[in-house]
């Protein structure tokens, strides 16, 4: 069984904010602002943590097989989000800059697709394509160089959609509503807060 990485938070006074050890962005921790319980799927977001090591399971007490700890973001997303109380499911890749090309596109998909996979076998009632709208992919592009138009920028965007519509099986112009990528520049924060009756994820 794979290693869950999961942790929940609520919105409460000195237990509100997860820190993280490592990771690609170097995103230091989250605070959650949404006057919600979140839970979270840590994926990629902790890349220390290493496949073989001592007892007890830093997510599972119970755990035995520790030769699924280790998750990289050279193979997956970073960050899975849920919440109960909206019915809402996330998805949050971090992508440098440099990878904004349309060869590198593929990669990306592929990591989407590899911790859908991962989260499928934790838990098969996974959000099914035919409840696309719950779930909702978030693209973010951190970095300060190359510099991207706009016009790249959305084009980039458009196929990469096209690509994980097919990839996942959903019908063409599907994901419109559910892809959002984001450019940012190397944030230590990450805050969540509810804005238009969705999460909404600030950097700072």
């Amino acid at each position: 069984m794979c290693c869950s990485r999961s942790l929940t938070k609520h919105m409460t006074a000195g237990d509100n904010t997860l820190n993280f050890t490592s990771n690609s962005l170097d995103l230091k921790d989250l605070m959650n602002n949404a006057c919600a319980t979140l839970d979270f799927k840590l994926l990629a977001i902790e890349e220390k943590i290493v496949p073989n090591h001592e007892s007890p399971c830093l997510y599972d007490s119970s755990k035995i097989d520790f030769s699924c700890c280790s998750i990289t973001d050279v193979e997956h997303a970073h960050l899975y989000i849920s919440t109960n109380i909206l019915n809402q499911h996330y998805i949050i890749l971090f992508a440098n800059r440099t990878l904004s090309y349309k060869s590198d596109i593929s990669g990306l998909v592929d990591k989407i697709c590899n911790s859908i996979g991962r989260l499928k076998k934790q838990n098969s009632v996974f959000p099914h394509i035919d409840q696309f709208s719950q779930l909702r992919f978030y693209i973010y592009f951190f970095g300060k160089e190359p510099p991207i138009s706009i016009n790249d920028f959305t084009r980039y965007c458009n196929m990469f959609a096209r690509m994980l519509e097919q990839r996942l099986g959903y019908e063409k112009y599907g994901l419109d509503a559910c892809v959002w990528p984001s450019m940012i520049k190397c944030p230590h924060r990450l805050t969540i807060s509810i804005k238009d009756n969705l999460l909404d994820f600030a950097f700072s």
